[in-house]
């Protein structure tokens, strides 16, 4: 029997890693026969994972064969299910993300920001012309002339999107810069709209016009909305028990609330959480624990857009996510909309900050350990948790607002389901949330 010193297990142990070295410096110098027999051998002698999860990726890189790649590369998904540069050259074999899309996030190319000719949707009642504007049923347009109806809701879910090839394209970190010049097909009005503006109602003819977002490789276009539940009396109803509880007169109001839809990005987070803590066995008894947590966080919602009110924080989580339809720009017809300013890739960072921010209280909850022990300095890390998928929504708000003494009061109220927000003195306050 061979007896090896520790020394020379060690050696025995770093080998592949030395193998997979060599392999990919050879890769880098355009010895490609060479790199693949160092790759090759350092996956036959891989002692550990995440040697044979380099190394297989690394050979999928080596050679042409398409369908030899894709094993290749389906082998270091099923190691790592969300490896970036895997997920990303199987789009590519798919044919779902084109290679000459593909941009250095450090190295963006400039954005075109000259005026750019928009087009739009116009809404026009096929029976006799008129125009279409959103039912109060809040699932249908109806004609203002003929009350002929059309049926918004086809089935279709609100499709996610895969944030890894989007983060690979100018997609994933542009936001809209250009001004829009927009014909009017009713009247032939122009407007020269701003960059976030989506929806309009023209002030000559009356139409409602949506812009269309096309995918391109600049912008992410909406991929769901929730619409409007809400009609306008309901909402003027709790305007005018929001004005009586805080004793405005009506010169002091802004009239009636506004309808408007507003951007977010939901996200979806999964991952494991590494956890330590200390747990307390007796007086004077400590042992130290560790153990692997599971974290899934489905729709994170962080708002898209800047220049909003500090009460829309507290109004975004009264929203149910269940009840987003597939976009469709009919929901738009008679209610404004913006389109986002936050880059997708600058809202991905806030909601990976949220779910780190919940992972401790996630992984207490699975711990599962002795609940007559005491556990004590609990610490997690986030390091493993990725953002896997995203999509554009746009919610439905009713604004109103008045002003006293010189001080604006505003009123938010969720246009799905009434829920609503104020501000008094600066402080978001809750109203009318039955």
């Amino acid at each position: 029997m061979t007896i090896k010193t520790l020394s020379e297990r060690c050696i025995a142990m770093d080998y592949d890693n030395e193998l997979f070295k060599q392999a990919y410096i050879n890769w880098k110098a355009g010895e490609i026969s060479l790199a693949r027999r160092y790759a090759e051998r350092a996956l036959e002698l891989a002692d550990d994972n995440e040697t044979r999860l380099r190394a297989t990726f690394l050979m999928s890189r080596l050679i042409s064969d398409a369908d030899e790649k894709r094993k290749l590369l389906e082998t270091v998904l099923a190691y790592e299910p969300t490896h970036p540069e895997a997920r990303r050259e199987l789009a590519i074999l798919d044919g779902r993300l084109k290679p000459e899309d593909i941009i250095d996030p450090n190295n963006l190319p400039l954005q075109a920001t000259a005026h750019r000719k928009a087009s739009a949707d116009r809404f026009t009642c096929p029976t006799c012309g008129g125009r279409m504007v959103f039912a109060p049923d809040g699932q249908s347009l109806i004609c203002e002339f003929c009350a002929n109806h059309q049926n918004l809701k086809n089935g279709k879910t609100a499709a996610e999107q895969d944030f890894i090839l989007t983060m690979a394209t100018a997609k994933g970190h542009r936001k809209p810069v250009a001004m829009q010049v927009l014909h009017c097909s009713g009247c032939g009005a122009e407007y020269v709209l701003g960059p976030q503006t989506l929806s309009l109602t023209c002030a000559f003819c009356g139409s409602n016009l949506v812009v269309k977002v096309a995918e391109t490789r600049q912008l992410v276009p909406p991929g769901a909305v929730i619409p409007f539940a809400l009609d306008e009396e309901a909402a003027a109803r709790r305007f005018d028990e929001w004005t009586r509880k805080l004793r405005f007169h009506s010169a002091e109001t802004t009239g009636k609330p506004r309808g408007l839809y507003f951007p977010a990005w939901t996200f979806d987070i999964f991952g494991q959480v590494p956890w330590k803590a200390v747990m307390v066995k007796g007086r004077n008894q400590y042992e130290t624990v560790e153990g692997m947590g599971a974290a899934a966080y489905n729709d994170l919602l962080v708002p898209a857009a800047r220049d909003r009110s500090p009460l829309l924080d507290a109004l975004l989580p009264t929203f149910d996510l269940s009840e987003a339809q597939a976009y469709d720009p009919r929901y738009l017809a008679s209610f404004p909309a913006k389109l986002y300013d936050i880059a997708m890739s600058d809202a991905s960072l806030d909601a990976r900050a949220e779910a780190a921010r919940r992972a401790p209280r996630d992984v207490r909850e699975q711990m599962g350990l002795d609940p007559f022990l005491s556990v004590e300095n609990v610490s997690v890390s986030s390091a493993q948790l990725s953002v896997v998928s995203f999509k554009l929504l746009l919610v439905p708000l009713w604004i109103g607002g008045a002003r006293r003494d010189d001080k604006e009061y505003s009123l938010l109220i969720n246009g799905q389901n009434g829920k609503a927000v104020s501000e008094t003195d600066s402080e978001p306050r809750n109203w009318l949330s039955q």
